[in-house]
């Protein structure tokens, strides 16, 4: 400021003139310069001539400018001073703001929310009382149309029959009546027809010669003629029609009508005669019973008789006969429990519990006004049934009152589909009496015998008889424990959560006005400083013009800022005016951009209507989308447990998302290998393709990264894997697809062509379409780009000219990765640690970087198995001896060859509990640095041993070595036995921990508890094709190989490989790593046994050894055997390793189809060399078609049963069943072009020299041997 307000003269001691300053510049005008120094000379002229005079007024024009510029200075200090007490002021209005503001959010969100919970509740109450409101009356009426259908089934009968009343007898009638009874919820169904007096004689006679209905209903058939010697000859029903005695005191007595005629005038007359039930009585003294005889039913049956419409009666006693003879008390106890529950420390037999008689009349016939009640149809309600099953399960308890509005009541608990009896009366939680609900149910009136004391109740007249009726309500009421349920603490919980909100914001907010303050007072020192200098250096009117151009400057900058920002509200605020785009972008969230996902949400809610508010969908016109798919996944994963597929995805697509949240493209999904990602969305952008290009590129070098460092975990192979990337241009229409699982997606034909685009590219390359070169041609990038020599056809669009994008990394380029150090690092760590390998060993081994990656992982497989040796010895206590590791053992056949050592059984650990925990301990055992460094020299000297063949090399033995450590860690990793039902009526669900671990040992026939016997399979899986010439043992033999001679002409290069491992084995460089293998001289012996077995398994063209095995799996498998369970286990296990080993050394023809043809053409290749060096007989494409069919049903499909047969690989066994079958049609019908394709690939073959007769045994002929003497 001070600068800008300069002149081009120098006015102050000291000062120096500047073309530029601090607060802006200037430039001098002509002339300034010469007239500045003619002052200055007439200045120095005139000072000898100043009178006092002039002096005393220069004086005083100084104390006047010092007087204004105190005066200044004071003005700004006011002003300062009045600005810091307004400011104080506001800070004291908005601290109480800050305060009435808290108290009114943290009371508005408790009385909101504890109101919430209020509706919540009264909402789920209501539904609630409404549904079995509801439901009572649909089953109320029910029961009615049920009765009255059946009545009408009845008189329809007789009139079909001609039947004459009351001689009717209902057929079938407990097949019947148990439907009834189902459909009405009640306890018994029963038909009583009416008999006048004039009937009853014959009556009696009729239902004693129809008795048998009750037999039929028993389940005997009367009608067979076999059946009737035991049919009773007596009557098994009272012969005459009785009623209750009035006169007993007690418990209700029947007595038969006596002889002769009764007056039809009698109360109980005409009969309603108790004739047919269901369930059928156990004890039938009550049928023939006249119903009008017991006070519960006369006045009942009266009024049906005078209305002839179906009558409910009150709450009944049904009496003792009726649970001596129809439901037992303990059986009508079982299903009142079975059908509603039992409650908790409130228990009431059922006979104490409400029940209800709901009678329909049956008539003669069904022309109206001529008919005439000849008998009724009638059911026991019991009303807990009636109540049971009408909540849903996990529905909080309510109290309903069932109440006959004549003085009786009755209270059920109904706890979601149960209905509890809690006793007579009113018992409802009287907090909530106003919340009850209230509905009758029945159409039909309760009819009461009149009663003159009786207030409640209307009174009704009836041919001439005075009758009380009430009606059937339910009262429904909440419970607190349904309260309870909706009693969350969400409002005491949020309110103390707004207040420490508003405290911390409070405490915040008075740091912040702390440190305000202090930034103030600093502003203002600084500003009346500054107004002191500038009135010390600027006269009044200068100094307000500059502070009033600086004043304006602050305007124009504050309104520059508006101006800038004007339309931020437009474009971040008012969200209730958001467009599709917006809403979009809202809903994906700032965080999804950069791999934060379009993963989605969990879905709307249940009462959401998808369709009622407008999609959240847009058109983006200008977006790029990325296909990346993972070349060879596939195949490699044919090869790998599901776990190491998972690790592999989920270690690139983590790194492809960091890359992608620095890139800020946007990832949409992944499709199975396939990664998606988008630029261009939901925030448009105009380097979109620039943007995704670079994204591209840096996804493909990381992978390369990756890839290569995941080949250690993850196995051979992994390094071989790469990614074609597809990029294309356009617009895309992106949105959520709303429904179950909803998530973001993409639509139209961009993201087609994009995925043309990476499915017609080439690995390792990223193929752009026309469109997106275009764009990264108008954005100067033409050097990206290179055209692709051929044309591609994609469907719908013909042939199109597309490019491979090439980007080259320049150290200045703006679009490298923030990360580039890092990711070299990394490469660096990975090449630096093969390298200090390399150093390890002195230079004595040299492994190419693949070689050096395969002998990595095999060290870590092993070693992982050496750790389970050792922590089972931990857990044993076992020391190992020190001296057998120090001993060389070469010969174990007394002067035979390595095939003889085969053994029928191997011995295989036996199930020790202790060990079952084995697993836990890994973590805590460390190899020891000696043990795993000779580990590691002796894997990568096994890997310079193997010959440079085509197909029997080091990349085989690794490849059979990763099948069998799958197949292994299928039988480790053993279903829990208790899933499985075993047939023998035994119950595996309360095994314990150790039955379950003996059960899972039994299952893996011991090769699950034995590290030894795993360590010593993958071993020789790694060594079984050491030194392998390249030729079938056949050929060795016809050329009359030394080496064959040595083996005796049997299983040559099979036993050749086990001496030269061993012997290096037994070297005196691998001491440590011995004394890891084996602790005693037994487990040397076992050790030797269990590699010796499976090497020689290899060879299955041996006819006499498939023989010898033939017969091993039979004795193994076959039932009914004497031997021990432990040495059936072993022999067992003896078989299943020699399977493990044939299937993994043909694992490829078990496997995914790419991976079969890969091997198939090396091994293919390998004959072909072998034929042209002369050393087989015959051409293999003459043979090659049909002998691949023949293998594979002759050898490969039946070993891949034998896999799923003996049942301890799991899904492994079907998975190769599957492949071998796949791969043998597919054979069958491209195998002969195939064929014609490896003969012209075999062109472009170097042939060696023939292979040297000795084999590299002869470099150990001389090595010392020895054998274990017995005893020793």
């Amino acid at each position: 400021m001070m600068n800008g307000g300069s002149t081009g003269r120098v006015s102050h001691p000291g000062s120096r003139s500047r073309s530029k300053g601090t607060g802006g510049s200037f430039e001098r005008v002509p002339g300034d310069e010469e007239e500045s120094m003619s002052g200055e000379e007439e200045d120095e002229g005139s000072q000898s001539v100043y009178s006092d005079d002039e002096e005393e007024d220069d004086e005083s024009s100084y104390e006047s400018d010092l007087n204004t510029s105190k005066e200044s200075t004071h003005q700004t200090f006011n002003i300062a001073k009045k600005e810091t007490n307004r400011v104080r002021v506001w800070r004291t209005v908005l601290s109480a703001m800050l305060v009435i503001t808290a108290g009114v959010v943290i009371v508005t969100t408790y009385v909101f929310l504890a109101d919430n919970e209020d509706n919540e509740f009264q909402s789920t109450f209501d539904q609630a009382a409404l549904t079995i409101s509801d439901s009572m009356r649909f089953n109320y009426n029910k029961m009615l149309d049920a009765l009255t259908s059946r009545s009408e089934a009845v008189t329809s009968l007789t009139l079909t029959a001609g039947l004459r009343w009351p001689f009717v007898t209902i057929p079938h009638f407990e097949i019947r009546g148990e439907r009834a009874r189902e459909e009405t919820r009640s306890e018994t169904y029963g038909f009583s027809p009416i008999v006048n007096v004039e009937h009853k004689d014959d009556w009696e006679t009729y239902s004693v010669a129809n008795q048998n209905w009750i037999l039929q209903g028993r389940g005997i058939d009367v009608e067979d003629p076999a059946n009737q010697p035991y049919l009773p000859t007596t009557p098994i029903i009272p012969p005459k029609i009785t009623f209750v005695d009035p006169n007993a005191t007690g418990e209700s007595r029947l007595l038969p009508y006596p002889d002769g005629p009764i007056s039809n005038s009698t109360p109980d007359t005409p009969f309603a005669v108790n004739w047919q039930m269901s369930p059928i009585p156990s004890l039938t003294y009550t049928i023939n019973l006249n119903l009008r005889s017991s006070d519960h039913y006369r006045h009942l049956i009266q009024v049906l008789l005078d209305s002839q419409d179906p009558v409910l009666s009150d709450f009944t006693d049904l009496g003792k006969a009726y649970y001596e003879t129809v439901l037992p008390e303990k059986e009508h106890q079982r299903l009142h429990e079975s059908y509603v529950g039992t409650s908790e420390g409130r228990y009431y037999p059922a006979k104490d519990r409400p029940h209800s008689v709901l009678m329909a009349p049956i008539f003669n016939s069904f022309i109206n006004g001529s008919q005439a009640v000849v008998g009724m149809l009638w059911v026991v309600v019991p009303w807990d049934w009636q109540l049971a099953g009408l909540l849903p399960q996990g529905t909080k308890v309510v109290d309903v009152v069932l109440d006959n509005s004549c003085g009786t009541t009755y209270t059920y608990e109904v706890r979601g589909p149960e209905a509890i009896f809690k006793g007579p009366g009113d018992q409802h939680e009287t907090e909530f009496t106003d919340m009850g609900y209230t509905s009758s149910f029945a159409m039909q009136p309760i009819v009461k015998a009149y009663d003159p004391t009786m207030t409640e109740g209307a009174t009704v007249i009836l041919n001439g008889e005075n009758y009380t009726l009430c009606e059937y309500k339910i009262h429904v009421y909440p419970t607190k424990e349904m309260k309870a349920d909706f009693d969350t603490g969400r409002p005491e919980t949020f309110a103390i959560i707004m207040a420490a909100i508003f405290l911390i914001t409070g405490m915040v907010f008075l740091i912040f006005v702390r440190y305000v303050q202090q930034r103030q007072d600093m502003v203002m020192a600084t500003a009346i400083r500054t107004s002191a200098i500038v009135s010390s250096l600027f006269p009044a009117n200068v100094r307000e013009r500059i502070m009033k151009d600086a004043e304006e400057q602050g305007r124009m900058d504050l309104m520059g800022g508006k101006a800038r920002g004007g339309n931020w509200r437009l474009r971040n605020g008012g969200k209730e005016n958001l467009g599709p785009k917006s809403k979009l972008e809202d809903f994906i969230g700032v965080e999804a951009i950069g791999g934060g996902g379009g993963g989605g949400i969990g879905g709307f809610g249940e009462e959401h209507d998808a369709f009622k508010s407008k999609p959240i969908a847009d058109l983006f016109p200008d977006a790029t989308v990325l296909f990346a798919d993972l070349v060879g996944f596939t195949a490699w994963s044919s090869e790998r447990e599901p776990t190491q597929v998972f690790q592999l995805l989920e270690t690139l697509y983590h790194a492809f998302d960091q890359i992608a949240r620095k890139r800020r493209v946007f990832k949409v999904e992944t499709i199975g290998d396939c990664y998606v990602a988008v630029t261009g969305l939901p925030e448009p952008r105009k380097d979109h393709a620039i943007a995704m290009a670079r994204f591209a590129r840096d996804c493909m070098t990381k992978m390369k990264v990756l890839v290569v460092k995941l080949e250690v975990p993850l196995g051979p192979g992994t390094a071989d894997l790469s990614m074609r990337f597809g990029l294309h241009s356009g617009p895309v229409t992106a949105g959520v697809l709303r429904g179950e699982k909803s998530r973001f997606q993409l639509f139209g034909d961009t993201v087609n062509t994009a995925a043309r685009m990476e499915s017609n590219g080439a690995k390792e390359r990223v193929h752009v379409s026309q469109e997106t070169a275009d764009l990264i041609q108008a954005a100067n990038k033409s050097h990206w780009l290179t055209p692709r020599e051929d044309k591609i056809h994609a469907k719908g669009k013909g042939e199109l000219q597309t490019y491979w994008l090439e980007i080259r990394r320049d150290n200045n380029a703006s679009g490298t990765l923030s990360d580039n150090e890092s990711e070299s690092s990394d490469y660096s760590d990975f090449t630096e640690e093969a390298s200090s390998y390399e150093e390890d060993v002195d230079g004595e081994i040299v492994l190419d970087e693949r070689s050096q990656r395969l002998v990595d992982w095999t060290v870590d497989q092993l070693s992982r198995l050496l750790k389970q040796i050792l922590a089972r010895r931990k857990l044993l206590g076992i020391e190992a001896n020190p001296e057998i590791a120090q001993r060389q053992v070469l010969d174990f056949s007394e002067g035979g060859t390595v095939i003889d050592e085969v053994a029928d059984v191997v011995q295989l650990l036996p199930f020790d509990p202790r060990t079952s925990n084995l697993d836990d301990m890994l973590d805590d055992i460390t190899l020891s640095a000696e043990a795993l460094s000779q580990l590691r020299d002796f894997v990568a000297t096994i890997a310079t041993l193997h010959n440079d063949n085509q197909f029997h090399n080091l990349s085989h033995a690794t490849h059979v070595t990763m099948s069998v450590v799958k197949l292994l860690s299928r039988i480790i990793a053993a279903d829990d036995p208790r899933k499985h039902y075993t047939g023998d009526g035994s119950d595996d669900s309360d095994m314990d921990q150790e039955a379950i671990d003996q059960r899972l040992h039994e299952q893996s026939y011991g090769i699950r508890s034995d590290p030894l016997a795993q360590f010593a399979v993958v071993f020789s899986a790694l060594l079984h094709d050491v030194d392998h010439p390249g030729v079938t043992n056949a050929e060795l033999i016809k050329e009359g190989a030394k080496v064959a001679e040595t083996y005796n002409n049997k299983s040559i290069s099979e036993q050749n490989s086990v001496d030269l491992a061993w012997y290096l084995f037994m070297d005196d460089r691998y001491c440590d790593l011995r004394g890891v293998i084996y602790h005693d001289e037994d487990e040397l012996m076992r050790f030797r046994q269990l590699v010796v077995n499976a090497v020689i398994a290899t060879d299955i063209a041996d006819k006499n050894l498939k023989v010898l095995r033939d017969v091993r799996w039979e004795n193994a498998f076959s039932e009914g055997s004497s031997e021990s369970n432990q040495e059936i286990i072993n022999r067992k296990a003896t078989v299943m390793i020699d399977c493990l080993l044939q299937a993994s050394d043909i694992a490829h023809t078990m496997q995914h189809w790419h991976i079969y043809r890969k091997w198939n053409e090396f091994l293919f290749r390998e004959l072909y060399v072998a034929f042209l060096q002369g050393r087989c007989a015959k051409n293999p494409a003459e043979f090659w078609y049909d002998g691949e069919i023949g293998f594979f049903d002759f050898y490969i499909i039946p070993l891949a049963k034998k896999l799923a047969d003996c049942g301890v690989f799991g899904v492994s066994s079907d998975e190769y069943l599957n492949y071998a079958r796949k791969n043998r049609n597919e054979w069958e019908t491209r195998g002969r072009q195939i064929v014609e394709e490896y003969i012209e690939n075999a062109k472009d073959l170097h042939i060696p020299e023939s292979a040297e007769e000795e084999s590299l045994l002869s470099e150990y002929e001389q090595s010392p041997r020895r054998s274990i003497a017995p005893g020793e």
